[in-house]
């Protein structure tokens, strides 16, 4: 399946996503009829801590090693088909271009885990497919708000992931696009400012073709969990001894105990007991409240 601009603006347009469209191997495993051919687990995973120009994180890598090791160990995944992309080496150019080889080597039988932690921004929406906010949500690299670099904003992830033939495709970003940080209990939210250096956004805008937008609107096949409300941050802080974004904590953990072929459903119950614990370690009155989205008939699917 294709995800169209909108489709795929409507994921970023929340704080910390996973998309999920089920399990191809179970699927075939329950329908032996199936002439197609088992296809490749594929993982990309991206995770800044030290950012040149914007503040540091501190939990971002130790999420995407832990991620790493449930997909080894639990979700079939193999080493070689992993690629982790981390810090010094997740500037604008280096995340582009392990994104543009995800989406060469994927097939139509392919699962994708795509995993991104750190920094989350906005910058204004220069192609008009933002009619409420008029702002794009962004990626920040790590080398963001450096002279003449940009955001990488939802619409280049859409162009890519749209590229994609594969039917299962699991996308987390753990990082949330407003807020300041806070430095209680060292807990700081994934967020910088708006970028809003729109020159360097209107020069790459207008070196694109025109008719990059005028793309048809499909229902997307896709269940949307999320780490936080739209209007809310996600959170970075210590966890059992160690620095984590709280969602990808809390994603990890779920996905860990919960059966390989849990539903979106059972996954996402997970997710909601770890954040309650978290929450009553830190003695926090509030945390951001995941959320879940998703055609009725995906929400109980493997």
């Amino acid at each position: 399946m294709t995800l169209s601009q909108r489709s795929f603006l409507s994921l970023l347009m929340l704080v910390s996503l996973v998309a999920w469209t089920g399990d191809s191997d179970r699927a075939q495993a329950q329908s032996p009829s199936v002439d197609a051919p088992a296809g490749t687990k594929r993982a990309l995973m991206i995770g800044i801590n030290k950012y040149k120009a914007v503040p540091k994180l501190q939990g971002s890598l130790n999420d995407i090693e832990t991620m790493r090791q449930i997909l080894l160990t639990r979700w079939g995944f193999a080493d070689k088909n992993i690629t982790v992309v981390t810090d010094e080496a997740a500037t604008r150019a280096g995340m582009l271009a392990a994104l543009e080889q995800l989406a060469k080597d994927a097939g139509p039988n392919d699962t994708i885990y795509f995993h991104y932690s750190g920094h989350g921004s906005q910058v204004e929406d220069l192609n008009g497919d933002e009619p409420d906010d008029h702002l794009d949500e962004t990626l920040v690299p790590q080398d963001g708000r450096t002279v003449g670099v940009m955001d990488i904003t939802d619409d280049e992830l859409d162009a890519i992931f749209s590229r994609m033939p594969v039917k299962n495709a699991f996308i987390v970003l753990d990082s949330c696009h407003s807020g300041t940080a806070t430095r209680s209990l060292d807990i700081r939210t994934r967020s910088i400012p708006q970028d809003t250096r729109i020159d360097i956004y209107k020069k790459a805008e207008d070196a694109k073709p025109k008719t990059r937008a005028i793309v048809p609107v499909v229902t997307s096949r896709y269940v949307v969990m999320t780490g936080a409300a739209s209007h809310q941050e996600a959170l970075d802080g210590p966890v059992e001894g160690r620095y984590h974004g709280f969602f990808s904590y809390a994603l990890s953990k779920s996905l860990s105990s919960t059966p390989v072929g849990a539903t979106p459903r059972e996954i996402f119950r997970g997710v909601e007991v770890e954040l309650k614990r978290i929450q009553t370690h830190f003695g926090r009155a509030s945390m951001p409240e995941p959320q879940l989205e998703a055609p009725p008939d995906l929400l109980e699917r493997p």
